[in-house]
């Protein structure tokens, strides 16, 4: 297998409410395999993207929209169909330093895999499915305990002690 790639990562501010991270790879794969006296190659280009928005809302209130693709992938003599997945959450900030959280997670349920093998000739076609099962409704309730009002500490090393003492 030979792979050449690229990627580039890049947070977007659209407006002062409405910030996104994005991520964005590409790869061109060659793969060279042996099945029983056939030799078999393949050839694939792959896109990987990820995108992340969130929206400042009034009162202490945040959105989320996640999602994440990927194009087909070879894995040895099988073909991995492309996945989509997408993510939304709703938070809010309360005035006990508490946060609750709702999520729903891979809304499209693209967490499966989709894997099939064609080879025409080696007379083998395959075809799997694997089904995660990640999509889930989430809510959280997150509490810091301890002071938040407590002075820091100011911490002087050995050395600038020594150094007081000799002048």
């Amino acid at each position: 297998m030979r792979t050449f790639g690229a990627s580039a990562t890049f947070p977007v501010q659209i407006t002062p409410r409405w910030e996104m991270q994005n991520d964005i790879s590409f790869y061109h794969h060659t793969y060279e395999s042996q099945y029983r006296t056939e030799r078999i190659g393949r050839n694939l280009n792959r896109l990987v993207l990820n995108t992340s928005s969130t929206f400042a809302l009034p009162s202490n209130w945040s959105l989320e929209l996640s999602g994440a693709y990927q194009s087909a992938i070879v894995w040895g003599l099988s073909v991995f169909d492309p996945s989509l997945q997408l993510h939304f959450g709703v938070k809010k900030k309360l005035r006990n330093d508490g946060v609750v959280t709702l999520t729903f997670n891979d809304m499209l349920n693209g967490s499966v895999w989709r894997i099939s093998t064609d080879l025409p000739e080696a007379h083998m076609r395959t075809y799997t499915r694997y089904d995660w099962g990640t999509r889930s409704v989430n809510l959280t309730y997150t509490y810091t305990f301890g002071n938040s009002r407590l002075k820091s500490v100011e911490v002087k090393s050995g050395s600038e002690a020594e150094r007081g003492r000799v002048q």
